[in-house]
């Protein structure tokens, strides 16, 4: 049969098998036909063939299927335990990652990405905690997200003077900000602006060229967000936060990379009008953005929520799962 031509072969070829370019697909329709019989009729059996398994056999490309759906299921458990939310369960568990110091003496909780993981070796994610400091919480997250594959640090933004989740002091956190405790600085732009710098140098330092931000926040006039969205400009590239306060109109509007935002239903800090004032800034950035607002929740869910509550406990994991796929996404580009 001349390349190229199609016809009906009713026999086995007398040359022998045929010839099939490399480059080219054969699919062959069977036609089996049996004696009819009393009681019975023609019966049309359509066998679709590759080349591949005229080439290999029958038996040995079922072989081959074999291995690639074995290869698929390993590769499905592997993906699915690696993304298992429930990892992030604040209050269980216990960190694996380790204290280091960064810049002029800055304690840092520094979580490696395993070395199995190899596809964002060279991205990596600052955490820029609540209030609380480099908490129990706080590390498990990272944690989390280091075990994505995305090497995670956190620095001490507060140099050793985090709130307390136990205060018993009547300082608001406004005045702590403002003042810090007695003989402790100022938490103000002035002494955090330096270690979120001194943190990406250091995180570039490791060898990451790409850097993804975080930043979570609780109670009343909380900060950190702020610092995600004024340091695009210090050298992230992607931003996610969450329950964001304080944040300013005009930092906003320069961000200049992606940024996603997890807010509360209930939330006097970040309420519906600012929500709606920031979803109008964003667009006029011309970035890629993404809001998504949780019900049933109030501000600080992405950290702290009660596990017995099952819309909580949902709210703080979907976030996380917000975060993972935004850096996902916008990092690798």
């Amino acid at each position: 049969m001349a390349p190229g031509s199609e016809g009906l072969i009713t026999a086995p070829p007398k040359s022998g098998p045929l010839s099939v370019p490399a480059d080219r697909d054969l699919h062959v329709n069977v036609l089996i036909l049996n004696k009819k019989k009393k009681g019975h009729t023609l019966k049309q059996t359509h066998l679709a063939h590759n080349t591949r398994d005229l080439q290999a056999g029958a038996a040995g490309a079922a072989a081959e299927r074999e291995v690639a759906a074995a290869k698929w299921k390993r590769e499905k458990s592997r993906n699915w335990s690696e993304r298992k939310i429930s990892s992030i369960s604040t209050g269980s568990g216990e960190p694996v990652g380790r204290m280091i110091k960064v810049g002029s003496n800055i304690d840092a909780y520094l979580a490696e990405a395993p070395p199995a993981h190899t596809a964002r070796k060279d991205h990596g994610i600052l955490f820029l905690p609540d209030v609380g400091g480099i908490g129990h919480n706080c590390k498990l997250m990272a944690d989390s997200f280091a075990a994505l594959g995305y090497t995670t640090l956190m620095p001490d933004l507060f140099d050793g003077d985090s709130v307390p989740r136990d205060r018993t002091t009547s300082t608001s956190i406004i005045d702590w900000i403002n003042h810090g405790v007695p003989g402790k600085h100022p938490h103000t732009t002035q002494y955090v602006d330096p270690v979120v710098v001194a943190a990406i140098r250091a995180m570039r330092d490791l060898g990451l060229a790409k850097i993804a931000a975080v930043g979570y926040c609780f109670g009343a006039k909380a900060i950190t967000n702020q610092y995600v969205v004024r340091h695009y400009k210090s050298g992230i590239d992607v931003g996610f936060i969450a329950h964001p306060s304080l944040v300013e109109e005009d930092e906003l509007r320069a961000i200049t990379g992606p940024l996603s935002i997890a807010a509360a239903e209930r939330d006097e800090i970040f309420p519906t009008d600012m929500r709606h004032k920031s979803e109008g800034i964003l667009v006029g950035t011309g970035q890629p953005y993404q809001i998504s607002l949780y019900g049933g929740v109030e501000h600080g869910f992405a950290v702290r929520c009660n596990e017995e509550i099952p819309v909580e406990r949902f709210a703080r994991d979907q976030a996380f799962r917000q975060a993972a796929a935004w850096f996902d996404e916008w990092l690798s580009r």
